[in-house]
């Protein structure tokens, strides 16, 4: 594909308050070629008129006196759709911004009003160079490779019986932990389906290393993967036809647009509501009271279907930078 040359970068002020994640919206306009200021103090916020002013809503401060801009938005790049966080500036600007800024969002989530709108995650331009690559194997496999999920983070939003599913289910403090990556793996390997991957396990003495993760999940042990560098995992992309995308930190990882650029047939969990700037077009979705390995069998007999409706994901992820910017400036002029 013959991707038209960016001609209209923005220029663009980022104010940050609390958000932990602000790296993630500004490497991803930056890598689109868009240039980007950062401020964390009223007084270092200058006269010039910018393009984009996005402010993080938990800043503790108002702005507004020394902004000039074309567009001014929140921002929020936290895992969590439903993560909200306001002080000072929320309050003072929330009726003059044009939109809110998210890495994924649920509709109508705060129910202000403001409309949520996406950002370029800094892996679009990354995965453009895959994208066109067409060589794949016939080998219909299933991989994943991931961490172990956060303990202390709820991550469904049903109701489950812990009675019947204890084994990748657990409690801290009366608060439900659920790992369905766990729960994908058992299902694997109790149902006698071959995979490639497993668990790559964190540094002791955090919530993501293999003791911890045991004391709750029980014998996650036997899924345990060393690691990889990214350039073998996605070379593990083209070598076996099926990614398994399990909800994780949050319902929508970022592995599942490795596998969109890949063209890999996508088994993924459900999103449960949430959006992000670019969605997968094709991929099999996987309820949380379903279980993987019914799902593929009754699936394996349209493999060779499946895998050529993924080239359409690749096409969504094999665009220009300008392409990216379109995008997103088309979701706030809507």
């Amino acid at each position: 594909m013959a991707h038209k040359e960016q001609t209209d970068s923005m220029s663009i002020l980022v104010i940050v308050g609390r958000d932990a994640h602000s790296w993630r919206i500004i490497s991803g306009f930056q890598n689109c070629g868009n240039h980007v200021s950062v401020v964390h103090k009223y007084k270092d916020i200058d006269k010039t008129l910018y393009d984009l002013v996005l402010v993080d809503p938990s800043t503790n401060f108002d702005p507004t006196l020394r902004l000039r801009y074309k567009f001014l938005m929140f921002y929020d790049c936290e895992d969590s759709a439903e993560h909200f966080d306001p002080d000072v500036a929320y309050y003072a600007m929330k009726d003059k911004v044009t939109a809110y800024v998210k890495m994924n969002w649920v509709e109508d989530d705060r129910a202000d009003g403001i409309k949520n709108i996406g950002f370029p995650l800094p892996v679009y331009s990354d995965l453009r160079q895959i994208t066109s690559f067409q060589s794949r194997s016939n080998n219909y496999t299933p991989f994943l490779v991931c961490s172990p999920t956060f303990l202390g983070h709820y991550n469904t939003d049903k109701e489950v019986d812990t009675g019947l599913h204890t084994r990748y289910l657990s409690k801290i403090d009366d608060e439900t932990l659920y790992s369905q990556r766990v729960q994908w793996f058992l299902s694997l390997r109790e149902n006698g389906i071959g995979y490639r991957g497993g668990i790559v396990f964190g540094k002791e003495k955090t919530n993501l290393c293999l003791s911890w993760q045991k004391k709750y999940f029980g014998n996650v042990e036997q899924f345990t993967y060393h690691p990889i560098t990214r350039q073998d995992y996605i070379k593990f992309l083209f070598e076996f036809n099926i990614a398994l995308c399990p909800t994780g930190h949050e319902r929508i990882g970022w592995r599942i647009f490795d596998a969109m650029a890949a063209g890999s047939i996508i088994f993924r969990t459900d999103f449960c509501g949430r959006k992000m700037m670019i969605m997968p077009k094709e991929s099999i979705e996987v309820k949380d009271d379903e279980d993987i390995s019914l799902v593929l069998s009754n699936s394996s007999n349209r493999y060779s279907e499946f895998s050529k409706a993924a080239k359409d994901n690749q096409v969504l992820l094999n665009i220009s930078n300008y392409d990216i910017m379109k995008i997103f400036k088309d979701q706030y002029y809507d």
